[in-house]
């Protein structure tokens, strides 16, 4: 949160499993607070599983990647939310 507050990026990529602070409580807290909630955020994770995937979305991800990563795929995702 202090990262994306205070250099305020145009996209994050995230993991479902970080130390300190889960994936889907970051996002969350994201999109509570005023000057990052519109950032997109990419889930991108090995937890493939469908409930994780819903949670993803439903926690405010704007899409959700599995590892391994198919890059072009990223690729197409990431340019597709920065409007390239």
């Amino acid at each position: 949160m202090d990262t994306a507050l205070r250099e305020r990026p145009d996209l994050i990529l995230m993991d479902v499993v970080m130390p300190n602070m889960g994936g889907f409580e970051a996002v969350k807290a994201l999109r509570a607070h005023p000057e990052t909630q519109a950032i997109p955020v990419i889930m991108v994770t090995t937890r493939g599983e469908e409930d994780n995937i819903t949670r993803g979305f439903e926690v405010g991800c704007d899409d959700y990647v599995t590892k391994p990563v198919n890059g072009p795929e990223l690729v197409a995702k990431i340019r597709s939310r920065l409007g390239n």
